[in-house]
This record gives structure tokens, sequence and C-alpha cells, in this order.
């Protein structure tokens, strides 16, 4: 739990550090973090596109688990606890997805497939 949370938390860092440098493209540094923001933003389009369809799999899975258990009541927790994972975890993606876009776009670019700079 204590790495997640660690994981977490370098992550943001990483985004953060991201925004504050982004803009700085004339700089070797600049480059290097608009290069890390396009990594993000590919990783960002992707996660977006993937996690529906997971927790959809997931969710449905847990259900015919659950419907499966019968008189079992571990398979009915087991169920359970699947089942609020994935909401959990489907809150979490919202949320650092929303960090990401606020970051990014706070930034000046736009985070699509790719990273490309806002027109003004």
């Amino acid at each position: 739990m204590r790495a997640r949370i660690l994981g977490c938390l370098m992550l943001f860092c990483v985004l953060v550090a991201t925004s504050g440098c982004i803009s700085d493209t004339d700089a070797t540094m600049g480059a290097l973090f608009t290069t890390l923001a396009g990594v993000i933003c590919f990783l960002y389009t992707a996660i977006k596109a993937l996690v529906g369809p997971i927790a959809v799999f997931l969710i449905i899975w847990a259900g015919l688990k659950w419907t499966g258990s019968r008189d079992n009541p571990q398979d009915r927790d087991q169920a359970k606890r699947m089942v609020e994972g994935v909401l959990v975890g489907l809150i979490i993606v919202v949320v650092a997805t929303a960090i990401v876009s606020i970051i990014i776009n706070d930034a000046g670019y736009a985070c699509g497939a790719t990273l490309t700079p806002k027109k003004i």
C-alpha cells in the first residue's frame, strides 16, 4: 500500500515539474520535459481509451461470480471486493486524468494522442 502511495506521489511530482518547465522549449531541460509530457499524453489517451472497457468487463465478471456463488459467502465477498476495487480504480483514474489534463492545458498544450501547442 505504501509503495502505491509513493508511486502516485512521485508521478504527481513529475507532472508538476513538467508543468513548470514545459513551456521553456529553448533549454535542454525544456525539451526533455516536452518529450516527457508527450509520453504522458500518449499514456493519458491510452488509459482513457482502455479503462472503460476493462472496468465493464471486470464488473460483468464479478457479477457472474456473484451469481455463480450460490450459497458460498467467500465467493460472494470476493465478488463484492472486486466491484469495490473496480469502482475505486475508476475514481483514481478519473481524478488522475483530470489532473494531467489540467497541468498540460495550463502549460499551453493540448493533450491528445500527441502533445500539440495550443493556438492562442
